[in-house]
């Protein structure tokens, strides 16, 4: 094992920061919201999917926006792809009469990997929705934002509007 044992977060806590290492302050909570409406270039399956992630999604910024389209798009491409891909079948038979598999469903396992990595950049994912303290099931909700109670998005908006009060 190389490299120096991991401090533990409480005594990082308690440390606070012995290194004076600068900080980067940045306005994560601008408090403009989405377009609900989807891009007009977006497809039934694509504007679906923007519809879904802007109204359940409150995290999801303006700045995200050319992410959720790109996952958008994909959502349309796949679409798309699967209603070919059950017309001509995931298996086809070549000119000697061999099976071989439809390279359109490779296409579809290559576009639903790239899928489920936008997912997580945006914050989708059950795992990447604990990683920022959203619990989708919980309804208790901040009363002046979209923010759960006691998530860390709650508390970095809590600090950052205390460090604007000074």
């Amino acid at each position: 094992m190389a490299g120096p044992i991991p401090m533990p977060i409480e005594k990082q806590k308690k440390l606070g920061n012995p290194n004076h290492k600068s900080k980067i302050k940045l306005n994560f909570f601008n408090e403009t919201k989405l377009a609900s409406s989807a891009p007009n270039n977006l497809g039934e399956e694509g504007k679906r999917v923007w519809t879904t992630v802007v109204t359940f999604a409150h995290w999801i910024g303006p700045t995200d926006a050319f992410t959720l389209e790109l996952l958008a798009t994909y959502a349309d491409r796949r679409r798309k792809i699967q209603e070919e891909v059950l017309i001509e079948g995931e298996v086809l038979t070549g000119q000697n009469g061999g099976k071989y598999l439809n390279p359109k469903t490779t296409l579809l396992i290559s576009l639903d990997e790239k899928t489920i990595k936008l997912f997580s950049l945006l914050g989708l994912t059950p795992t990447d929705r604990t990683r920022l303290g959203i619990n989708s099931v919980d309804s208790k909700m901040v009363q002046n934002g979209p923010y759960p109670e006691g998530s860390k998005l709650q508390k970095l908006k809590e600090k950052y509007d205390q460090s604007r009060e000074i």
